[in-house]
């Protein structure tokens, strides 16, 4: 109890010393508050990502099933027959449901819509956990066929039908159907994608095995089982459809992992990086801090030889001044708090309203967790930044030292050591962050100076989704994407109009193929290519030109023999050297029964799979022959390509007014958006790199401007027996370059270590180079040489008149 009461008196002194300081505390308290408001913004987005649970009850026990490409070692989407068979996994799973990703248009209560949806099996929201806000959920009847029933999400509810409980019952025209509101779900229940609206039950038929894989499955793990029990299990029924099924099989197993390592797992590699940058950040606010304190208390030493003499011991000293130390930190965590929380509300109150924002995202904010957090981070500060100094200057606190100290400033000698020490390691940390935001700005703009193989200037794209009940017959189809192309190429300003199912960078499908001629391949090796469905305006439009061989004729349709067109990288992949001009290919294995396509032509490569990415092997047919009803239209312009929009969609509404335009965007924004994850990292790498330079700046600054103070009598001597003003700006830069260099030279062995770190982490962006390395190095050397000329300046200008007078 008296040791609690100590403690106390000690941390209400350290409040009034504080308060008879103001210049010190202010400095150190925004010192620290930076450090601690960095820390504390990134500990609050991986609390809400990777600590709370997710927004479904029991979260822990989902897991997510993935049919696994063998060969390739990648998880991917499940065929029907997966899902029927890996539902006899009951000994370890409790339930298990499947989704299929689609798309829906709305064209009732307000202007035609597209809206994301999914087509879910019997028991999927129980599976999740989740129940309707309003209504009932999907029930066995609702499956049979003929019955057009819907959910609906709380989002859609109450931005398009104004939050209306009469919705139950009432019927919404979708794709151009009537289906019947069964109930309205929260928000939470947007999986697998954001901005899930709509959800419509599942018929599967998996009588007919094919390798068809288009279906999300997750399960629930029943109580005492665990993922390594599922993956036994599913393995098990992978490898019997393997054998059962080698056509349709062969090659192919069965992942399972923990639903959360699905939502969020792709982020830890950033929030890691981010960690550690933030990390450093106060390991330099602390340096800075250390650094003030042991300034401070070099003035104190009169107070303390008082204190000393009175028969206070080291320990107590000790104490006093970690008390002080631990007020202050607390004082730097309370307003990075504060700084924190509105940081974090000003990022998501400035995200675009029609974002998909996931809830995890949504759930970012402060809360017990957080403040924990910051209260153990603001004691651990308080000892890094308190203890050295505390200990430091209590080693030399016999009575006679301190004493001496009292009358003169030379007893501050035994603390310099120290503070040289810590703004080197703060050089050094500094030199890492910034080597670390240095690289990912050199990648980011070598992503951005990266040859995508098309030109996307004056490009703008839109989405269209035909309904299935409007638009059943391909005709339809292929002659309304006609009339839509001739419309708008009419339009003054339009040069060519195009189509494509899946517009670069926002989405692929990929299928298996035979070669005619080649050999039969082996069980689980039949040749995989992306498959895009293509207008014959799209590669004018988009700017992809023809390597050899000739492009789709407007003339060639369902009649005519299909054709496709491969790109480079496939005529290098799968034919070598050979021609492929007049070769034939036809989706499936070599039992298949689908037509052959003759190969026409080979047009250029694009990364259309990411800039990131190498070209991949693409073929290309002719939506006249493959008439999907939904397409992107890809139209190209003299000018701003956001300027004919309005006039793009009054000619597709005068086709069908009932129609959805959606996507609205030039492609130079289609592109810049796949590149928003490394710009993002980007920016906040090189926000923490900067605010440890301006830090080390003026800890180095400090550091080199107590040492003129110090040496005050010394350089008025010199300045009065004749020395140059220049000379002794030489002594003090040559002290000011000696602790930079040092800090360089281990800071230069810090970024080697990360740059392989950051090649582990993130292997699309953590290469390096030398000059990379160089040129930090020397931006830091400059920055570190005006740091200490500015002391160095004030040194050479010391009267030595006045000097002389005050000794």
């Amino acid at each position: 109890m008296n040791y609690l009461y100590d403690v106390l008196q000690d941390a209400g002194f350290g409040l009034r010393v504080l308060r008879k300081n103001p210049g010190f505390t202010v400095v150190a308290l925004l010192t620290l508050a930076l450090g601690m408001s960095a820390n504390t913004a990134v500990f609050s987005v991986a609390n809400a990502i990777l600590l709370r649970p997710l927004d479904v009850p029991n979260s822990s026990r989902l897991v997510m099933i993935w049919s696994r490409h063998l060969r390739e070692g990648r998880n991917g989407q499940a065929s029907p027959l997966d899902f029927e068979e890996w539902q006899n996994a009951r000994r370890t799973l409790a339930s298990i449901a499947a989704i299929r990703p689609a798309s829906l248009n709305l064209t009732d209560a307000g202007e035609p819509s597209r809206l994301l949806s999914g087509q879910v099996s019997v028991g999927f929201f129980e599976t999740l956990g989740l129940s309707p806000i309003l209504g009932r959920p999907f029930a066995a009847r609702d499956f049979q066929t003929g019955h057009h029933v819907a959910l609906i999400n709380a989002g859609l509810w109450h931005s398009r039908f104004g939050a209306d409980p009469a919705i139950i019952g009432r019927t919404i025209r979708l794709d151009d159907e009537l289906y019947s509101v069964l109930g309205v779900m929260p928000e939470v229940a947007s999986f697998p994608m954001e901005g899930c609206s709509v959800w419509t039950p599942l018929q599967l038929d998996a009588s007919h095995p094919d390798d068809r894989h288009f279906l999300f499955v997750l399960g629930r793990l029943r109580d005492g089982a665990s993922v390594r029990d599922a993956q036994t299990e599913i393995g098990v029924i992978a490898g019997r459809l393997e054998r059962v099924y080698p056509d349709s099989h062969a090659g192919y197993g069965a992942a399972v992992e923990p639903w959360r390592e699905t939502v969020v797992g792709p982020l830890r590699p950033i929030l890691i990086v981010l960690f550690g940058a933030v990390t450093f950040v106060l390991l330099i606010a602390c340096a800075n801090v250390a650094n003030l304190l042991l300034a401070r208390n070099s003035a104190r030493t009169r107070e303390f030889s008082v204190r000393i003499a009175l028969g206070a011991s080291r320990g107590r000293l000790m104490r006093q001044l970690l008390a002080e130390s631990t007020v202050l930190s607390l004082g730097g965590g309370v307003l990075g708090v504060f700084l924190a929380h509105w940081g974090v509300t000003s990022l998501l109150a400035s995200l675009p309203s029609d974002l998909p924002v996931p809830g995890y995202v949504r759930n970012i904010g402060i809360d017990g967790r957080v403040l924990l957090f910051v209260g153990s981070l603001s004691v651990l500060a308080a000892l890094l930044f308190g203890t050295l100094p505390a200990f430091r200057f209590c080693r030399f606190s016999d009575r006679q030292q301190l004493a001496g100290a009292g009358r003169s400033p030379s007893g501050d000698v035994h603390h310099g050591r120290l503070r040289r020490v810590l703004i080197v390691g703060e050089i050094a940390v500094t030199m890492m962050l910034l080597f670390a935001a240095a690289v990912l700005m050199r990648n980011l703009l070598q992503l951005r100076g990266t040859d995508p193989g098309l030109v996307p200037t004056n490009v703008l794209t839109m989405t269209l989704a035909l309904p299935d009940t409007k638009y059943s017959e391909d005709a339809r189809r292929v002659a309304f994407y006609r009339d839509v192309e001739e419309r708008l190429a009419a339009i003054p300003g339009v040069r060519v109009v195009g189509a494509i199912d899946n517009l670069p960078f926002r989405g692929r499908s990929t299928f298996n193929f035979t070669i005619d001629g080649d050999p039969r391949p082996a069980a689980g090796d039949v040749p995989e290519a992306a498959e895009r469905v293509v207008s014959p305006g799209y590669f004018e439009a988009i700017g992809v030109p023809l390597v050899r061989g000739r492009t789709f004729r407007r003339d060639e349709g369902a009649r005519t023999t299909p054709v496709v067109l491969i790109n480079e990288a496939f005529a290098h992949r799968y034919f070598g050297t050979s021609d492929p001009l007049g070769r034939r290919i036809r989706p499936g294995g070599p039992d298949s029964t689908a037509p052959w396509y003759t190969i026409a032509g080979i047009v250029a490569n694009t990364r259309s799979w990411g800039l990131h990415s190498a070209p991949q092997a693409e073929v290309y047919k002719l939506h006249a022959q493959d008439p999907w009803p939904g397409m992107a239209l890809v139209i190209r312009t003299e000018s701003d390509p956001m300027a004919f929009a309005d006039a793009c969609r009054e000619q597709i509404w005068a086709l069908d007014p009932t129609q959805p335009v959606s996507a609205v965007a030039p492609m130079t924004a289609v592109m810049s958006d796949a590149l928003w994850p490394a710009r993002a990292l980007t920016v906040v790498q090189s926000v923490f790199g900067m605010a440890a330079l301006l830090m080390a700046a003026v800890g180095l600054h400090g550091v080199i401007a107590y040492s003129i103070g110090l040496r005050r009598q010394e350089f008025g001597v010199r300045l009065a027996l004749g020395a140059r003003p220049r000379d002794v700006a030489g002594l003090v830069l040559k002290q000011g370059l000696r602790l930079s260099g040092a800090g360089l030279a281990l800071g230069l062995v810090g970024a080697l270590a990360l740059g392989r770190a950051l090649t582990v982490l993130m292997p699309q962006g953590g290469r390096s180079d030398p000059a990379v390395l160089g040129g930090v190095v020397l931006f830091l050397m400059l920055v570190t040489l005006l740091a200490c000329w500015l002391p160095a300046r004030r040194a050479s200008r010391i009267d030595p008149m006045a000097v002389l007078r005050d000794e």
